[in-house]
């Protein structure tokens, strides 16, 4: 958890010469604020795109993202804030994807403060404690109640208490919540990884290393 807090602020930084330009010449030698801009980010327009009329009838909840936070995604999410999407404008950047002008390059985890942790590490808490939980009261542990206790986690009301503030969801996060929107079983909704070329599918394998530690 400390070394997540501490590379947060230049996570997706590509070129090197950026941390420094953004932290100073020794890097990061501490926990830091994320910066705006991030002068590499390109999460401006990542797709999340569940069926609404679907997980309604099914009552399942997939409002994962903030209303603040939507406007930098495309998604099916009703935008009820009515702020404008901000688009990507050009492709000059240090590893060639489409990016938004300079002074809209949100960072990853806009508004986390020094020291907070990002979602995965507030993930990884809740894989740990649903285990000492479980554990305590059953001597086993279920996979399915896990799978319940993330979407329960995931789907809180942003005026109820969830303990991140990251607006940066991972694809994997995502393409698991438009499979839920779909009826799967909650066991059945991780996206198939050879699908995704993104290393973020890979953020769910953090949690279960976590138990060989």
């Amino acid at each position: 958890f400390i070394s997540d807090s501490l590379s947060m602020a230049t996570h997706w930084y590509y070129n090197r010469d950026n941390i420094y330009k953004d932290f100073g010449k020794d890097g990061i030698t501490k926990y830091e604020n994320a910066k705006h801009p991030h002068p590499e980010a390109f999460m401006i327009g990542e797709k999340y795109l569940p069926n609404i009329e679907m997980s309604k009838e099914l009552n399942r909840n997939v409002d994962i993202i903030r209303q603040k936070h939507r406007k930098f995604y495309n998604t099916t999410l009703p935008n009820d804030l009515n702020e404008q999407k901000i688009k990507k404008t050009t492709t000059e950047s240090e590893h060639g994807n489409s990016v938004a002008d300079k002074q809209e390059r949100y960072h990853y985890h806009h508004d986390l403060k020094a020291g907070d942790n990002t979602l995965s590490a507030h993930l990884c808490r809740l894989l740990l404690r649903d285990i000492a939980k479980q554990l305590s009261s059953t001597k086993r542990f279920k996979d399915k109640l896990f799978a319940q206790s993330f979407i329960d986690y995931m789907t809180t009301n942003e005026n109820e208490k969830r303990t991140d503030n990251d607006p940066y969801l991972e694809i994997y996060l995502r393409r698991f919540f438009e499979n839920y929107s779909k009826g799967n079983d909650i066991l059945n909704c991780a996206a198939n990884q050879q699908e995704i070329w993104s290393i973020g599918s890979h953020g769910g394998i953090i949690r279960p290393l976590l138990l060989s530690m």
